[in-house]
C-alpha cells in the first residue's frame, strides 16, 4: 500500500524496512515467527466539507519459521519377539507434529499413527512381528510446507525376549535416608513407568520422602533383547499422622475442661512393623516449642490447670518417631496444631460517633474483643 502512514510499534521497528517515498513496509526475513499487528493510515480523498479524509485499518502479518522436520531418537532399536519398543522421541524440529507413520520393510504403504505429539510409545502401535520397521513424523510450521523427519529403524528379532526380573521385596527406609532397589547389575534397566519412557540407571536409588517410590526394572540379554518390566517399590517406614486443627478458650486455670486434640494415628507404612513414639510440644505466645513430659500418646487431653504460665495463647504440636529391631527413624512433625487460649477475654464497647439521639435516630454500639472465638453476649 502506498501514499499512507504506517504506525508500527517501537518494539517491532527493527523487524521492518519502510520506504518513506513509496510508503511500502516490508517484514524482514530476520524477524522471529509470530503475528505482527500494526495500523496503516491511508488517504481516501475529501469529506463533504472538502477536508482531507483518511481511513485507518489494522494490518496483520503472520510469519512462521521454515519447517525443520528433525530426527528421531533412538534412531536404531533392536527388540526381541514379545519385547517392548522404547519411546521414540522427535528432536531438533521446528513446527508442530501432524502425525506419525510406520511401515514394515522399505516398500509398501505407510500406516498412520494417531499421535500428534513429539513422542510415540508402545501403546500407540500394535505388537510388532519379526522384521524391520521404519518410523517417521510429518512436521509443519504454520502454513509452510510440511516435511518428514529422518526415519528411525526398529528391528524385531525372532529370538524370544528374556523373562522379566523376579519380584523383589519392598525396600523400607527412614524419610531423608538413602534407599537402593534390587536387583543390581549392568544388565538391568530402570524406568518410571511400566511401558515407554527412557531408561535411567540413577532411578535405582534416591532419597526417601513421605511418598512411596515405584520403579520398573527390565533385563537385557547378550543379544540386546529387553524383557518386560517388573514393579519394584521403596516405602518410608512410617507416616507422622495429623492433628485435627482446633481452638478452645478457657477463662482461667480453674475452668474445668476436657479438650481432646483428636488425631490421625502415626502408623507404620503397609508392610513395615515397628513402634511409634509420640512427643507433644507447647508454645506460648509464639515462643519456641517446649517438649511436654505428658501426654505421650497419639491423642492428648489438655487441662488449663496443668499450665501455670498465666493467660496467653498456647499452641500444641506433636512429633512421631519409629523404631524396630533393624531401624530407628528420627522424629517427624505431625501436620496440624491445637490452640488453647487461656484467660478472660478483654472486651470494650467502641465509642459511637455521637451520643445524641434525635427523634427516631439510632446509635450503633459495637463490642470489641481480643480473642478470635465465638462468644455469647448479654447487654
Amino acid at each position: 500500500m502506498t501514499g499512507g502512514t504506517y504506525n508500527i510499534p517501537d518494539s517491532l521497528q527493527t523487524y521492518f524496512s519502510i520506504n518513506n517515498t513509496t510508503s511500502v513496509a516490508t517484514l524482514l526475513a530476520t524477524a522471529p515467527g509470530g503475528v505482527y499487528s500494526f495500523e496503516y493510515e491511508a488517504p481516501t480523498g475529501t469529506d463533504d466539507h472538502g477536508c482531507p479524509a483518511s481511513l485507518t485499518q489494522t494490518i496483520e502479518y503472520e510469519l512462521y519459521p521454515n519447517t525443520v522436520p528433525g530426527s528421531i531418537e533412538p534412531a536404531n532399536v533392536l527388540i526381541c519377539r514379545g519385547g517392548l519398543i522404547p519411546d521414540l522421541v522427535l528432536t531438533d524440529y521446528t513446527g508442530r507434529v501432524r502425525y506419525w507413520e510406520y511401515r514394515k520393510g522399505n516398500t509398501g504403504a505407510w500406516t498412520q499413527i494417531a499421535n500428534s505429539t513429539s513422542t510415540v510409545s508402545q501403546d500407540d502401535i500394535a505388537e510388532l512381528t519379526e522384521g524391520t520397521y521404519y518410523f517417521r513424523a510429518l512436521v509443519r510450521s504454520g502454513d509452510c510446507d510440511s516435511a518428514y523427519s529422518a526415519q528411525a529403524t526398529v528391528t524385531v528379532s525372532n529370538e524370544a525376549a528374556p523373562a522379566a526380573p523376579a519380584t523383589q521385596p519392598i525396600v523400607f527406609a527412614c524419610v531423608g535416608d538413602e534407599f537402593t532397589l534390587n536387583p543390581s547389575g549392568t544388565q538391568y534397566r530402570w524406568y518410571t513407568s511400566e511401558t515407554g519412557g527412557e531408561a535411567d540407571a540413577d532411578l535405582r536409588s534416591g532419597t526417601m520422602t513421605s511418598q512411596w517410590v515405584q520403579r520398573y526394572v527390565s533385563v537385557v540379554n547378550n543379544s540386546g533383547c529387553e524383557s518386560s518390566r517388573t514393579l519394584v517399590e521403596a516405602r518410608p517406614y512410617f507416616t507422622a499422622g495429623a492433628i485435627t486443627n482446633g481452638q478452645q478458650v478457657a477463662c482461667d486455670e480453674l475452668t474445668p475442661i476436657s479438650t481432646i486434640a483428636s488425631s490421625m494415628d502415626a502408623a507404620p507404612t503397609s508392610g513395615a512393623t515397628g513402634t511409634i513414639t509420640y512427643i507433644w510440644y507447647m508454645s506460648k505466645d509464639g515462643a519456641d516449642p517446649v517438649a511436654l513430659t505428658s501426654p505421650s500418646s497419639n491423642s492428648a487431653t489438655l487441662n488449663p490447670a496443668n499450665y501455670t504460665d498465666g493467660d496467653g495463647t498456647y499452641v500444641f504440636t506433636r512429633t512421631a518417631s519409629f523404631s524396630n529391631s533393624g531401624a530407628s527413624c528420627d522424629a517427624l512433625p505431625s501436620s496440624g496444631s491445637y490452640t488453647l487460649i487461656m484467660g478472660t477475654p478483654n472486651a470494650e464497647i467502641q465509642e459511637p460517633e455521637t451520643n445524641v439521639l434525635c427523634g427516631n435516630n439510632s446509635i450503633q454500639l459495637t463490642l470489641q474483643t481480643d480473642f478470635s472465638s465465638t462468644y455469647s453476649y448479654q447487654w
